[in-house]
């Protein structure tokens, strides 16, 4: 037997999705979790035992852009979890992208299960050289 039984169960059954949710569901990104490794395009946070934070790029800007975005992600969030999760893996760059901070955000994100909203992620982008 499918559905519900009963009368109003009340909630928002208007056939058009409320635009919040729409909305959330166009901007969240496609990351790829294989075994222990988020893949989000060019970008991975692959597993590693690193003293700090780690990028493996191919450029020497892109490295300090990275790290830019990763201290001021501390410094926005004062999360330590953070700092404990880049000690368990590095950021890896295949292909240089003008986009590559923003990726980096979002996959931090997703894998440290923080709680920031698009335009948060803007703010931090718009602290980067």
């Amino acid at each position: 037997m499918g559905g519900f039984e009963g009368g109003d169960e009340g909630g928002y059954w208007d056939d058009e999705e409320p635009v919040i949710f729409s909305k959330a569901k166009s901007s969240k990104p496609n990351i790829e979790k294989k075994g222990s490794e988020y893949i989000l395009g060019s970008v991975s946070l692959v597993p590693c035992v690193c003293d700090n934070f780690t990028v493996e790029a191919h450029n020497e800007t892109l490295s300090k852009t990275l790290n830019a975005a990763y201290g001021a992600l501390l410094d926005y969030t004062d999360d330590s979890e953070i700092e404990e999760f880049f000690q368990e893996y590095k950021v890896v760059i295949k292909e240089e992208s003008s986009t590559n901070a923003e990726v980096f955000l979002h996959l931090t994100k997703e894998a440290c299960n923080l709680i920031l909203r698009d335009d948060e992620i803007e703010e931090l982008l718009a602290l980067l050289p």
